[in-house]
């Protein structure tokens, strides 16, 4: 498995286990037209991260090698020391796309705006402790 996508279906699987209180269907409904429009703007003003903007931010040359190293007992954190880059910058680009996939859940009416409120809140501390951490014991 790609070690991208287990470490964002990890991380979000963290975050949607946060925050259970509804709302009325009236906020939610003017939440989600505003975030529509902030989502147009983000859009039109950066592009979307591609599958390369991982590797090119964690300095590493394959998903193999990250995938390898992540086995070998290494957090992504020690991954980007290894390869002299800055886990701050993974970490927001991760914190990016996780904010996207919980505006898309948003949107699409499978988690309220509350719901949404309390993942979005912890989203980067959770992704900081992820990026730190190893989850793999050789």
């Amino acid at each position: 498995m790609n070690p991208k996508r287990m470490f964002m279906i990890a991380t979000l699987a963290v975050a949607l286990t946060l925050g259970s209180l509804g709302t009325s269907s009236d906020t939610r409904a003017s939440a989600a037209a505003e975030l529509m429009n902030v989502a147009d703007r983000a859009e039109a003003e950066s592009p979307v991260a591609s599958e390369d903007d991982f590797l090119q931010v964690l300095g590493a040359s394959s998903d193999d090698d990250v995938y390898e190293q992540l086995q070998s007992g290494m957090s992504l954190a020690a991954i980007a020391d290894r390869n002299q880059s800055d886990v701050r910058q993974l970490i927001q680009l991760q914190t990016t796309q996780m904010q996207q996939l919980l505006q898309d859940r948003l949107l699409q009416g499978q988690i309220s705006f509350a719901e949404y409120e309390s993942q979005l809140e912890e989203l980067e501390s959770l992704l900081t402790e992820s990026a730190h951490a190893s989850y793999f014991v050789p």
